[in-house]
């Protein structure tokens, strides 16, 4: 599987807009950044395929995510893991025209 700890991008249509870091282990996503905390499943699929579901909330006032002053939102992600650097596509559940791309690049071992 993912498990290790990872630095990740958030990318819009508009462009790269902000990171975080994430820790995979246990089927299990948590991470956070400057304003929000990630808490979530992974599920491995056929072949090298995950898919996320994460649930986003604010703990800081000073700041906002990619999509604005939102206080709690869950994302789905998917794609395919190749190696220590990947990208997952995803949206807010939901919500399908809240797109978002996630870079991964593996920091450590878990």
């Amino acid at each position: 599987m993912i498990e290790g700890l990872y630095s990740v991008i958030f990318g819009t249509p508009q462009g790269n807009v902000g990171g975080g870091v994430v820790v995979f282990r246990n089927g299990k996503a948590q991470g956070g950044d400057l304003a929000y905390f990630y808490d979530g499943v992974v599920r491995a699929g056929v072949g090298d395929h995950v898919e996320a579901d994460v649930l986003i909330r604010k703990y800081q006032e000073a700041g906002e995510s990619v999509f604005g002053n939102i206080p709690e939102f869950r994302l789905q992600l998917k794609g395919q893991v190749a190696g220590p650097r990947f990208v997952l596509d995803g949206q807010i559940v939901g919500n399908p025209a809240a797109r978002i791309t996630v870079q991964f690049s593996k920091l450590a071992d878990a």
